[in-house]
């Protein structure tokens, strides 16, 4: 229609111009006079959208007419593919007056895939209605976006595989994304397949992986189980695993968790479930982009005491290792051990505070690599007993950094005092009926885990007794691994520090052990197999001691029961040389 008019505007102007001109027009057909609502699909309307599976929100289109004498409604059709996720409303209605009517393309998120197109045809189901002015027919481009948004960097210090194999505690850089079909949700690009520093071609699967962290709560952040995709031994190990043993924390977008709060395991040798804790020096950390890295981490080691020239006068001395933004250290001294009393730990750290326990600040050259280590000395003397030092970061601004306390418990032993104490512990493996008879708080124990499916074939309990025990921790292999760890000339003792890290930590049953006597655990086993527990027991005193403990489990078809054989260990003096060996 335009370019008929802008023709005849020129072509009569010409003929005002040329008195010759013939002033007949006998080749022009006139359009055909359009009746009816003339409706038709509004040209502003998009034909390219792209979509949220999270919200769902519609398209929202616009059908128009030229006809408003009264109200209309108005046929429109669909046409898609064999998916079916979309849908419209049978009818356009339009009011008395109104030459535009809105409406609403709605879909199914579950229908649609991510990262796919979609095409969708809209048409004016009566032709009667429309106008060949106007388009009667509106085709679609759908597009779902990939769920992965790019935030951009973040920053991984690793102490998850470092847990039980002997490598650094790296850093290194991966993208980071939000997935915007699970708000809360980011995930690590490849962190520990192709992006992993230590991994080789064929350690790791091929295609991109995302590591899932869920931080909708700050508060609680869950890493939730998953594999890896490393393998660093298809035949033996499997695919790595990790998961949550206890919550971490996102602050100041960092993401840090508790030392032991997370787990681990392979797919093959921990039949796809967890072996060992992971975390287990408390450094595994993510850096997400806009984080400001700082250095408070503080750790404490027992270095013995210094005797006053009258040859009676003790002072303890603690070895601090500190991070690069410690200025000061503040600490003081506790009698007994508290190292597993929450209770007994926050209110030191508030007498500590507000100085109802007297403390000590030293200064610490933070920005010196060279000595970023120094001696914390008692200033009082210390007698013959256990203690606990309480240990806080300072800032330039001698502002406490409380999250990075550290606490050590020892022995005093003073000067000329008796002999330290054994460890006293003994270690048992049985059945869950055998230990169901131990004492009537377990009555009914074997009965519930029977209803879940567990019984003597395929797991097995196993107790300990002792007092003052400070630190516990137990390997569980099979009894003819033991055979091949002594076979390639290590002993259980060498062996137990050589794989240091990969031992189950039970400070909880420590808590129980201390004030009951006793605490038990039970571990999944497979049928007709010989267990054995290795296990490592450090007392209040400081003296360190070795202990096993086995036990066969029943065949699939068996129901006798088998006999508890009791092991232990001299005591011994360990040689933590050993403690970096790999996993054989």
């Amino acid at each position: 229609m335009k370019r008929f008019f802008r023709i005849f505007a020129v072509a009569a102007l010409a003929c005002a111009t040329i008195v010759a001109c013939d002033n007949k027009f006998d080749d022009y057909d006139p359009a055909e006079k359009v009746e009816g609502a003339q409706a038709y699909f509004s040209n502003e309307s998009a034909t390219t959208y792209t979509v949220s599976k999270i919200d769902a929100a519609p398209i929202a289109l616009t059908v128009m007419r030229v006809d408003t004498e009264s109200a209309l409604s108005l046929p429109i059709t669909l046409t898609q593919g064999e998916e079916a996720a979309f849908s419209a409303p049978e009818k356009a209605e339009f009011k008395a007056g109104q030459n535009k009517a809105t409406i609403n393309l709605t879909y199914d998120p579950e229908k649609l895939e991510d990262g796919a197109s979609y095409k969708v045809t809209l048409a004016i189901g009566d032709q009667s209605a429309t106008t060949p002015y106007g388009n009667n027919v509106m085709a679609l481009t759908i597009k779902v976006p990939e769920p992965y948004v790019l935030l951009g960097k973040a920053l991984i210090r690793e102490d998850i595989i470092a847990t039980i194999f002997s490598i650094d505690n790296i850093e290194w850089e991966v993208e980071v994304y939000e997935n915007l079909n699970t708000p809360g949700y980011i995930y690590l690009k490849n962190a520990y397949t192709s992006e992993f520093p230590y991994n080789e071609p064929g350690d790791y699967v091929e295609g991109d992986t995302y590591f899932a962290i869920n931080i909708s709560d700050p508060t609680k952040v869950v890493i939730p189980k998953q594999g890896l995709g490393c393998d660093w031994n298809p035949t033996s190990y499997g695919e790595f695993i990790v998961g949550t043993a206890e919550y971490g924390t996102l602050e100041n977008n960092i993401i840090t968790f508790p030392t032991n709060g997370l787990l681990i395991g392979m797919q093959i040798y921990t039949d796809g479930g967890f072996g060992w804790y992971a975390n287990s020096k408390g450094l595994f950390r993510v850096a997400l982009p806009g984080a400001v890295l700082t250095d408070f981490s503080l750790s404490l080691a027992y270095g013995g005491f210094r005797v006053d020239s009258d040859d009676e006068t003790t002072y303890t001395i603690t070895r601090a290792a500190f991070g690069a933004d410690v200025a000061k250290i503040q600490y003081a001294y506790v009698e007994g051990d508290i190292t597993n009393d929450a209770e007994a730990i926050e209110a030191a750290i508030a007498g500590i505070a507000d100085g109802s326990i007297e403390s000590t600040i030293v200064d610490a050259v933070a920005d010196n690599a060279e000595t970023d280590a120094m001696d914390l000395v008692s200033p009082n003397p210390l007698a013959s007993g256990i203690y606990t030092i309480v240990a806080l970061p300072l800032n330039e601004a001698e502002e406490a950094q409380v999250k990075d306390a550290a606490i050590l418990s020892f022995y005093n032993p003073g000067v000329g005092e008796a002999a330290v104490p054994e460890v006293d512990l003994a270690a048992y493996a049985m059945t869950l009926e055998e230990l169901e008879t131990y004492d009537e708080s377990l009555t009914g124990m074997a009965a519930y885990y029977a209803s879940a499916g567990y019984n003597s074939t395929n797991c097995f309990g196993f107790l300990v007794e002792g007092s003052e025990i400070a630190e516990l921790k137990v390997l569980p292999v099979t009894t003819a691994s033991v055979g091949d760890i002594l076979a390639d000339g290590f002993t259980l003792e060498e062996y137990v520090l050589a794989v240091d890290a990969q031992l189950q930590d039970l400070d909880m049953d420590t808590k129980y052990i201390n004030a009951d006597g006793w605490d038990y655990n039970i571990f999944g086993a497979k049928a007709d197999t010989s267990y054995t527990c290795l296990i490592y027991a450090k007392n209040a005193y400081g003296k360190e001691a070795m202990f096993y403990a086995s036990h066969t489990t029943d065949a699939a078809d068996a129901t006798a029961k088998r006999k508890v054989v009791l092991h232990k260990l001299d005591g011994v003096t360990l040689n933590k040389s050993y403690k970096n060996m790999e996993i054989r």
